[in-house]
């Protein structure tokens, strides 16, 4: 009896649980049978009260053990790939003892890990001829007997179910090879069984599932590319990727859905924003925080290829440059995966593409006045025309980067420092102003909104914002913020400009934000010690701090 104890409301649904336990001692050649329940008190079972009518499902029966079953390392030739969702070749062996019964035709079950799947009819999938086991051309490098032929082979999900016309050997060590496709994802249990008549094997582990663990994809802003950009640009996007190895690797891979580039080897600029650190997981020994050697770095449009030193026991975040597609498509995967050490397969992982909105037709900065340096008030036009109409009632919002504040930020009497130039005429600009939290750190946050709902009339039309304002009319204001004391990270220095109706966002598009300078504070300049002070003398050493 396993009394299971729940702690609060047990909710009508399916659930599920695992759970180990050990088999009788003695053979029972018959299907015995599980029953799960809910009662009042499952400390009287079985005198009690039940609450859900009691379930019956079938168990197995317990066999005699099998002689051996071991499973043999692959190759590339024997078609070994322990990447997820991967077609893989497992070689297996396994022995009998003596029988207890006689049989006229041996047959089998084979249990892969949960997760795997069989072909329906596995026959071809099966690979017996003693040369061919390790891999055509390949030389078993171990002693063991070629199986009979099997007969049948139907696959179910985990699991395959063999038979022969003949009954097996006692004694010889069969071995033979079975091609399946890998989980994507390791199961808690991830193990290979066998049973052959009436025998049972041991359980012997799989080959652990290469899989990244803890992957994640973002970029800076989800919309379609800006015409015009190029890798490195203005309207250049960035591309955060997080994972975790499970073993080290030469190199790293990345290739994005059609319509996304990297830029192309031959711009400078395709891998100069490439930025890349580990933090030890906390079960790691050593370092924290890792900054791998980056030895070199490929593109080719929407693939990138990195050769670095990583090292499993660390997660890692990458972030790097990348043009999204320029016309809308449907969500597609992303694939990342490496060459382990010695240039082997290493891990692999496919994550889902953003969805991207509607993009814009134009975004342009010009400086007007004031300098890129920390704290200091700049004043700016900005010109933004989008890809659909305005229409009454719309909102467009211009986002700034983290840090950025507009003049006399906090004071309620404050004006809000932006002017329409063209149209001349144009919707009350609206600044505010919240606070994020980003390392432990309050960082304001600002933007300015305007809504499309002025009332002007047929005069007005050619010097005002009137709706509905055509698709790639450039809107241009200007407006004044104050720069932050640091440099945003790249990934979040991008100017942000939407346009929603009614909380649904119409389009969207970006461009970075510009280099600040950061002010340098509190400096001392002092002589070093043993410097010649005279007059006219050569050497003196100033130390700056």
């Amino acid at each position: 009896l396993i009394e299971l104890v729940v702690t609060g409301t047990l909710l009508p649904g399916e659930h599920v649980f695992s759970l180990s336990c050990k088999n009788p001692d003695a053979i029972i050649s018959y299907v015995m049978n599980w029953t799960v329940g809910s009662y009042d008190d499952p400390t009287g079972f079985p005198q009690v009260s039940t609450i859900d009518t009691e379930a019956t499902v079938q168990g197995f029966s317990v066999k005699y053990s099998m002689s051996a079953f071991v499973r043999w390392p692959g190759s590339a030739a024997s078609l070994f790939d322990p990447r997820p969702s991967r077609r893989c070749g497992t070689i297996l062996a396994f022995s009998l003892n003596p029988r207890n019964t006689s049989v006229a035709a041996s047959s089998a079950r084979l249990r892969a890990p949960v997760g795997t799947t069989f072909a329906i009819d596995c026959l071809d999938d099966l690979i017996i001829d003693a040369s061919l086991v390790f891999g055509a051309g390949v030389p078993p490098n171990r002693s063991f007997d070629e199986l009979p032929p099997v007969y049948t082979c139907r696959g179910y999900e985990h699991r395959a179910y063999l038979t022969w016309q003949v009954p097996l050997e006692i004694g010889p060590l069969y071995s033979f090879r079975v091609l399946s496709t890998n989980p994507e994802v390791q199961p808690p249990e991830h193990v290979w069984t066998l049973e052959v008549d009436d025998q049972a094997s041991v359980v012997i582990a799989a080959a652990p599932v290469q899989r990244f663990a803890d992957v994640s994809l973002a970029v800076s802003v989800d919309s379609l590319r800006l015409p015009g950009s190029l890798i490195g640009s203005g309207g250049s996007n960035r591309l955060r990727i997080s994972f975790t190895p499970t073993l080290d690797a030469q190199t790293i891979s990345i290739h994005a859905p059609d319509g996304y580039s990297f830029g192309s080897s031959v711009e400078t600029s395709a891998c100069t924003g490439l930025r890349l650190q580990g933090k030890a997981l906390p079960q790691t020994t050593g370092l924290y925080l890792v900054v791998p050697r980056l030895l070199s770095c490929s593109t080719s449009q929407n693939i990138i290829d990195i050769s670095l030193d990583i090292l499993h026991g660390y997660s890692y975040t990458l972030e790097l440059d990348v043009l999204t597609p320029s016309k809308d498509t449907l969500p597609h995967l992303f694939q990342l995966f490496s060459t382990a050490v010695g240039g082997s397969l290493g891990d692999e992982a496919w994550v889902m593409s953003p969805n991207l909105f509607l993009g814009l037709a134009q975004f342009g900065i010009t400086r007007l006045e004031g300098d890129a340096e920390s704290l200091m008030p700049v004043r700016n036009q900005f010109s933004i025309a989008f890809a659909v109409q305005i229409l009454e009632n719309d909102r467009l919002d211009l986002t700034f980067p983290l840090g950025f504040v507009f003049p006399g930020s906090g004071s309620d009497a404050s004006p809000c420092p932006v002017a329409w130039i063209s149209p001349r005429l144009g919707p009350i600009p609206k600044c505010s102003c919240s606070i994020e939290l980003r390392r432990g750190q309050e960082i304001p946050l600002c933007s300015v909104s305007f809504f499309a709902n002025m009332s002007i009339s047929d005069d007005d039309l050619s010097s005002s914002l009137f709706t509905p304002w055509p698709v790639e009319k450039p809107l241009v204001f200007e407006a004044v913020v104050v720069n932050p004391a640091a440099v945003p990270p790249l990934f979040d220095n991008v100017l942000v400009a939407s346009l929603t109706a009614q909380d649904q966002t119409k389009a969207k598009g970006h461009h970075r934000g510009w280099t600040i300078m950061p002010q340098v504070s509190e400096l001392s300049l002092t002589f070093a010690s043993n410097s010649i002070l005279r007059a006219g003398a050569i050497g003196a050493a100033l130390l700056l701090d």
